[in-house]
């Protein structure tokens, strides 16, 4: 029997901006996302598509989602976008108008799917405009059902910026999906011939088995996560950069984490008191919610 392979690319939390004007840009993402490109010059073989999950851009806004396109059309591939909470800052306008030149919208998730290389890939937006953390409406679901019986030949890739939430841990919803909203999506995915999940969202390398499904998730052109500080206690955000080379065989999903040269200064410290303060705000904020 002869094996067949794809290779793609995994791009997520571009941040694309103006760090002269955003004074929460850390990093100059565009000049990163060009090392990206440089770095895939002698790629062999040619990667087939790119998936993007979300975070494309750090505000939002029309001007920086039409210099990400800018960017991600000189690669000459197909690029599959997924839209993260940085995307939705305000509302989904500038993604549409910059990126995908609509603006029949009516602020629409965006979820979509293709056949793309052999691969069917399905892209979800987990995003809600003004939240941190991830969810997924009934209809989401319901379109996902649905999605998941196209292509029912090809291997599929889902993707999404927030991460499944792994455990039940209300305190730390801002950094995945919610928690009955994961263990929905579970449900739906199992027997379905998903090979991976490519997600964002916490600027780390990070490979998770989840109800036997690898979940990829990638550091990104803004800047990493401090892999050893816990969450718990807050974030610190580092100077290096990367991205995925992935391969889809026919034994299943390969994925080789690429890191753009470069060093580890601190670029944000969001830890400590501040994070102790921000947390006791938090919960008193949804305390007040609840009652």
């Amino acid at each position: 029997m002869t094996s067949t392979s794809t290779t793609f690319l995994h791009f997520t939390d571009l941040h694309v901006g103006n760090q002269e004007t955003d004074s929460h840009l850390y990093s100059d993402t565009t000049a990163n996302i060009l090392q990206f490109k440089d770095m895939l010059r002698g790629l062999d073989p040619k990667p087939a598509f790119v998936v993007a999950t979300g975070d494309l851009t750090n505000q939002g806004d029309l001007e920086s989602n039409r210099k990400l396109k800018s960017l991600m059309d000189d690669l000459g591939i197909p690029v599959l976008y997924a839209l993260g909470n940085h995307d939705v800052t305000k509302s989904r306008d500038g993604f549409y108008e910059g990126v995908l030149d609509r603006t029949d919208h009516g602020g629409a998730y965006y979820d979509h799917d293709q056949l793309v290389a052999g691969v069917h890939v399905v892209v979800l937006d987990s995003t809600e405009p003004a939240k941190v953390g991830g969810s997924l409406t009934e209809a989401q679901f319901d379109w996902l059902n649905q999605a998941l019986t196209r292509h029912p030949q090809a291997p599929k890739i889902v993707a999404f910026h927030h991460p499944p939430a792994f455990e039940n841990n209300p305190k730390m919803e801002w950094e995945s999906l919610r928690w009955q909203d994961s263990v929905k999506l579970a449900e739906i995915l199992r027997g379905r011939n998903v090979q991976g999940i490519l997600c964002g969202h916490l600027h780390s390398d990070r490979v998770t088995s989840w109800h036997g499904i690898p979940v990829i998730m990638g550091l990104g052109s803004h800047g990493a996560l401090d892999p050893v500080l816990p969450r718990s206690e807050g974030i610190r955000m580092l100077s290096y950069t990367g991205f995925g080379i992935c391969i889809l065989r026919d034994s299943g999903l390969e994925v080789t984490f690429a890191q753009a040269p470069g060093n580890r200064d601190v670029l944000m410290d969001y830890s400590g008191e501040k994070f102790k303060a921000a947390m006791a705000k938090w919960e008193t904020k949804s305390a007040e919610a609840a009652e």
